[in-house]
């Protein structure tokens, strides 16, 4: 499943869901408290996290990432752990 971000500057402008939530996942690992925090962490590490994620368009935005999660059930996301981010 993929996200439309208008952000993104390519004509295939599709982010992965799945992308999005292992890189909020491992940005949590690491600390990251907010979706900017996110975002850098992502941009910062991009070349590790390609080795399992896919990333097509690249680290999608915090404001990409934000309305993801935004759209989520927050049962789910407190089920999965990321009960700490502000939505």
């Amino acid at each position: 499943m993929g996200f439309f971000s208008p952000h993104a500057k390519r004509m295939n402008n599709q982010i992965k869901m799945s992308d999005i939530i292992m890189l909020v996942f491992m940005a949590s690992l690491a600390n990251a408290n907010e979706w900017s925090e996110i975002q850098i962490f992502g941009k910062e590490h991009e070349s590790f996290l390609r080795q399992y994620l896919e990333l097509p368009n690249g680290i999608p935005s915090h404001d990409t990432v934000q309305r993801v999660f935004a759209m989520l059930c927050p049962d789910y996301c407190k089920a999965s752990g990321s009960a700490g981010m502000n939505y």
